[in-house]
């Protein structure tokens, strides 16, 4: 019997030069906070973006980008508030 192999999907946040890729099972939650946005993952690590001039609609534009899309490749853009995020949907 042949093995299905499953395509990783990942997660790149990305503010300035700093980028950081991983598995998107590795987070575990995104959070809006009154100045900025939350990454939480797995084993207790977060990233914290304090931005006080990121709208809000950005905010929950993440948010809800990362928990509707669990089956595709994104990539958040946090200097971009006018396409902070976009992907492949597999």
């Amino acid at each position: 019997m042949e093995k299905v192999l499953e395509k990783v999907k990942s997660l790149k946040i990305k503010r300035g030069k700093f980028e950081i890729v991983l598995d998107r099972r590795s987070i575990f939650s995104v959070d809006p906070t009154y100045d900025g946005i939350v990454f939480n993952f797995q084993e207790g690590l977060h990233l914290t973006c304090v931005d006080s001039g990121m709208p809000n609609t950005m905010k929950e534009l993440i948010k809800n980008s990362i928990n509707s899309l669990p089956s595709a490749n994104l990539v958040v853009d946090l200097l971009n508030y006018s396409r902070p995020i976009h992907g492949d949907v597999v």
